[in-house]
């Protein structure tokens, strides 16, 4: 009986307390605190020389405007915890006596793309090339007089390794190095990769060049600038007699310039400078020239900037072209940018390369859309459109094969075995059949270059073929990392390669 008396007394209160007010308030207003979801980065460093653990690396994780830095332990691993899980993560290695290594990743997420707490990014092993090697260079000209004051520049084409998922070590970067000759036209190059190492053969050549030299100050080169390489291991020295330079001899050459493929065109690979809007260009020439114009055209050949539009100023001895690029040039796009230049007793000189502008702020690489070539199509070919440019930067890497370097997987069961990612091709096996091929289109101008490597639209057929065509809204991923081969690791102009990007099939083209 008092348990009942008890019941009755609590519900009576409760019931007087609802009864005063049967009204609620729908405006209530409700605080909710951002939460920060963190997570942390893990890895192993060791030495190239050895492949032994290298301890003491100072290993910095950045994600957006957070920092954070730990050293590798005697087993060469470490831990940064507290790491913001969002976004990419870039991490530098750095250790006295080694070339600086690099890596990135991203955070995994959970059902429906929501982080959450305790997330864990393990990055790829890295192997650290150890330095302490010096080399001379003896710079005259053809009298033998010593070129005082002459800044020389070397370059590796190495600066760590890493590892794929089959398991393969690869080379990456490239690492330059920067002498001023003394007095005696001496400069030393120090700390260059020692020898034996693993992968040394990747970094026996150092590249060096030597710019054209005014030697008397009055703007106008003296001497000629060359391009050497010698081999690291059997050389330590070198003479270097540079010839007269005769401003008013010979068919016109472009011997420097900020435009990447202005001078690096004859080369297959490269990664290109990046034209900042409203920033001064310059193109220097290995004569004198009497007139320079440049016009800036769209990538399907249409002229936005005419030559009016970019005034050009000639300086030291009509041998330097220099102008301002368009300060209302698009972020993130590929123009073309058309040379032309003509001298007294030369033939004109016509050259027609791209130009590369930096990303837009705030706005991450990422595929834009993939859609169909043709939606009425049985056997469709498939567009990837992305953002950006991307490609592997050389010229003659117009696809991405299939196999050890396939990396267009599909969340769909391409093998009707009643499962995604027991077959080729599948999001979740190792490996994709999938040949992704870049749009090689460019305008024709005159002296195009052509295909550089970088393209907005990549394709690949369809891999079901006859059998049908893959369903609206099925997940395309591309994994840029899940290539075997350095040659066809793609990445914007700007270096941005992330691990994977996803884009749902749509069935029409972007309306742009």
């Amino acid at each position: 009986m008092k348990k009942i008396a008890v019941l009755m007394a609590l519900y009576a209160a409760f019931m007087t307390g609802c009864s005063g007010d049967d009204s609620m308030d729908y405006n209530e207003k409700v605080t909710v605190e951002p939460v920060t979801v963190t997570g942390s980065v893990s890895g192993v460093v060791y030495s190239a020389v050895d492949g032994l653990p290298l301890a003491d690396v100072n290993v910095t994780v950045t994600v957006g405007g957070t920092r954070l830095s730990v050293a590798t332990d005697e087993n060469g691993f470490f831990t940064v915890s507290g790491v913001p899980a969002y976004g990419e993560a870039s991490v530098s290695y750095l250790k006295d006596g080694f070339l600086p290594a690099y890596g990135q990743g991203s955070f995994p997420s959970s059902d429906g793309n929501v982080p959450h707490d305790g997330l864990s990014l393990t990055l790829r092993p890295v192997w650290m090339i150890a330095t302490g090697s010096r080399f001379t260079v003896h710079v005259m000209d053809m009298q033998g007089n010593p070129v005082s004051g002459m800044t020389v520049m070397g370059e590796v084409k190495i600066s760590y390794l890493s590892q794929y998922s089959d398991g393969s070590i690869v080379s990456f970067g490239e690492h330059t190095y920067s002498a001023t000759t003394d007095g005696s036209g001496i400069a030393v190059f120090t700390d260059l990769p020692i020898f034996p190492q693993m992968k040394d053969d990747r970094y026996k050549y150092l590249y060096i060049n030597f710019p054209q030299m005014d030697t008397d100050g009055d703007g106008i080169p003296d001497l000629k600038g060359q391009r050497d390489s010698v081999d690291l291991r059997t050389e330590s020295y070198i003479d270097v007699y540079l010839p007269p330079y005769n401003a008013q001899e010979g068919n016109i050459t472009v011997s420097r310039s900020s435009i990447f493929h202005l001078r690096h065109s004859m080369f297959s690979c490269g990664a290109p400078t990046l034209t900042v809007p409203g920033e001064e260009q310059f193109v220097e020439f290995g004569r004198s020239v009497d007139r320079v114009s440049v016009e800036i055209y769209d990538d399907s050949g249409a002229v936005v900037w005419p030559e009016e539009d970019i005034p050009v100023t000639l300086t030291a001895g009509n041998t330097r072209a220099v102008f301002t690029a368009p300060s209302d040039m698009e972020s993130g796009k590929i123009y073309w940018l058309k040379l032309m230049v003509s001298a007294v007793g030369a033939a004109s000189y016509v050259k027609s390369v791209p130009v590369f502008t930096p990303p837009a702020d705030g706005q991450d690489f990422a595929i834009k859309a993939v859609y169909p070539d043709d939606p009425a199509a049985s056997d469709p070919v498939y567009i990837v459109e992305f953002n950006y440019p991307v490609g592997a930067g050389c010229r003659d890497v117009t696809q991405i094969p299939g196999g050890s370097n396939g990396i267009v997987f599909i969340n769909w069961d391409l093998d009707s075995s009643g499962n995604i990612g027991d077959g080729a091709s599948e999001i979740g096996y190792d490996h994709s059949n999938i040949t992704l091929r870049a749009d090689t289109d460019t305008p024709s101008l005159p002296g195009s270059i052509g295909y550089v490597g970088y393209s907005t639209k990549w394709y690949f057929s369809n891999p079901l073929g006859s059998g049908g065509s893959i369903p609206l809204n099925t997940a395309i991923f591309i994994k840029f990392h899940s290539v075997s081969s350095s040659r066809y690791l793609m990445s914007t102009p700007w270096g941005d390669s992330p691990d994977v990007l996803m884009s749902p099939l749509q069935g029409t083209a972007p309306s742009n």
